[in-house]
C-alpha cells in the first residue's frame, strides 16, 4: 500500500475550500498538484477534477464531484488546539464567509465540511479515568458552541466522601463537605471487622446531649451494612491517643 487519501465530495468548489484552509491553517495545509478535467464545454468555467492536499500530515483528496452529495456531520475534521487563542482563530476563520456556528465545539464551513474545534486540555479531562470529573465536563462544556478553555478552571470540586473523623478533628481542622453527611458510607475494601474495631472507638469531644453526639448516632444506625455498635452506650471523653 503507497498511501491512503481521504475523499471530500465538493460542490465544485474543492479548489476555493483548499485555499480557505490555507489562510485559516497555515503552513499546516500542504497542496499537491491539481488533477485537471477534462475539457469544458464553450461557456464553462474550468477547475481541477481533483485537489489533493495534507492537512498536518492527514491526506485529502477534494473531488469537484457537482451537488448530489453534500456533506453532512457524519463526517469531520477534528483540530486539538494548544490554547484558547488558537480555538478563537481557527473558528472564527473558518467560518469566514458564511460558515455555521453548531454545538460543543462543532461549527461548518462555507462549503458545508463540518469541523469540530477542540481545546487539547479537554481531551485530557476527558480522557481522565474518573466518571465523576467527566459527568462535570460534558456538563460544563455540552452548551457551549465556541469552546472556552478557561471553563476547565471553574468546574466545581468533585464531591468527597465523607469520613466521620472530619468531624471529631478541631474545628479549625474540619475541611468542608459538599454533599451530606449521612449516610455514612466506607470503602469496601476495608475488612469488615476492622470497619468494627475503628467504629467501636468512636466518641464526641461533646457531652452526650449535644448535637454532634446525637448526629452521631443516627449516623451510625443508618450506616450499610449495619455496625456492631452500640451507639447508645456513646459517651463523651478525649480522643483515644491510639484512635
Amino acid at each position: 500500500m503507497k498511501s491512503v487519501y481521504t475523499c471530500l465530495w465538493f460542490d465544485n468548489n474543492a479548489h476555493e475550500a483548499v485555499a480557505l484552509y490555507q489562510r485559516v491553517l497555515g503552513a499546516k495545509v500542504t497542496v499537491e498538484t491539481p488533477i485537471p478535467t477534462s475539457k469544458s464545454a464553450p461557456g464553462e468555467t474550468s477547475h481541477p477534477l481533483v485537489v489533493p492536499f495534507s492537512i498536518d500530515g492527514q491526506r485529502f483528496v477534494g473531488l469537484n464531484g457537482g451537488p448530489q452529495f453534500p456533506f453532512t456531520e457524519c463526517v469531520s475534521i477534528q483540530i486539538h488546539c494548544d490554547d484558547q487563542q488558537e480555538v478563537d482563530r481557527y473558528w472564527q476563520g473558518l467560518l469566514d464567509g458564511g460558515g455555521e456556528e453548531s454545538q460543543c465545539g462543532w461549527l461548518k464551513d462555507r462549503f458545508g465540511l463540518s469541523w469540530q474545534i477542540v481545546p487539547a486540555r479537554l481531551i485530557e479531562l476527558m480522557s481522565a479515568n474518573d466518571p465523576a470529573l467527566l459527568e462535570r465536563v460534558t456538563q460544563a462544556y455540552t452548551p457551549m458552541r465556541k469552546l472556552d478553555l478557561a471553563r476547565s478552571k471553574q468546574l466545581p470540586p468533585a464531591p468527597r466522601r465523607y469520613r466521620v473523623a472530619d468531624d471529631l478533628a478541631p474545628r479549625s481542622a474540619r475541611r468542608t463537605r459538599d454533599e451530606p453527611p449521612w449516610p455514612v458510607t466506607r470503602s469496601p475494601a476495608r475488612p469488615a471487622a476492622v470497619a468494627r474495631s475503628q467504629a467501636d472507638r468512636v466518641e464526641t469531644r461533646a457531652n452526650s446531649l449535644c448535637p454532634m453526639a446525637n448526629w452521631l448516632r443516627r449516623a451510625l444506625r443508618a450506616a450499610q451494612p449495619p455496625l456492631a455498635v452500640d451507639v447508645d452506650a456513646i459517651r463523651c471523653r478525649r480522643w483515644p491517643t491510639d484512635a
